[in-house]
């Protein structure tokens, strides 16, 4: 609801599902449960409050705000590990290394190699290449407002989007 909160409330949507993660920014949030689901509400600019199933999604318009926490359904049976949510876009780590983006592309920040947005979550096919040998694993990733941060089990750091002063070259 859009009232005014001055003590913290429960939300009683997660009561049958316990929450490991949570990740906020600006008006958005996000919530990571114990069986691997990824839920989002607040703000839908940029389509990053994402719901639908497999092979696409309701894009919400840039006017609507979702105040009711809704499954990310395409993530369902990818085994979600850790969240992030920037201003911009959001991201997501699986068991096995995979990386999902979603939200506004307009720096490069969604890994696809162009700048264009997504509503559903699409998997940055860099560290998706498991034929590859020469492909790190993921193991943490952060949403900056305009680009993407991976740390990889070698210790190597990758950043793809908007690279300014206080984002790594």
């Amino acid at each position: 609801d859009a009232i005014r909160r001055a003590v913290p409330h429960k939300i009683e949507f997660f009561d049958c599902q316990p929450v490991t993660a949570i990740a906020t920014a600006g008006c958005d949030s996000m919530a990571l449960c114990e069986g691997g689901q990824v839920y989002t509400w607040g703000s839908s600019w940029h389509n990053k409050v994402s719901v639908g199933g497999s092979g696409g999604g309701t894009n919400r318009s840039k006017e609507t705000d979702w105040q009711q926490p809704t499954e990310v359904e395409s993530l369902r049976d990818k085994k979600v590990t850790e969240i992030s949510t920037s201003g911009t876009h959001n991201i997501a780590l699986t068991a096995t290394g995979q990386v999902f983006c979603w939200g506004c592309g307009d720096w490069g920040q969604l890994g696809q190699g162009n700048l264009d947005d997504s509503a559903e979550p699409v998997a940055v096919e860099f560290f998706d290449n498991p034929t590859n040998s020469k492909t790190p694993k993921v193991v943490s990733v952060g949403a900056g407002t305009e680009y993407s941060m991976a740390l990889c089990e070698d210790g190597g750091l990758y950043c793809w989007g908007k690279q300014g002063i206080s984002r790594p070259p």
